[in-house]
């Protein structure tokens, strides 16, 4: 997962999954730098799980039981 397909780790990989988001802060938003990125990247991350809960049926209530909370 990269912002920049051209980047040498994308580079040596098999497979690259590029996410469409600004790394440094510039026009057309007002956040921190890679904020924007990250934000994006947990989206994205959220709905490759819940696409393999549907895929896979397994319900919320079982993961939440092995869930863990680091706070």
């Amino acid at each position: 997962l990269t912002a920049n397909p051209k980047s040498p780790l994308a580079k040596l990989s098999h497979l690259v999954i590029t996410i469409p988001a600004p790394l440094e802060s510039g026009r057309g938003t007002r956040q921190p730098a890679r904020s924007l990125f990250e934000q994006v990247l947990f989206l994205y991350l959220d709905s490759v799980v819940l696409s393999a809960m549907h895929e896979l049926r397994i319900a919320g209530r079982r993961l939440r039981r092995r869930h863990a909370n680091l706070e």
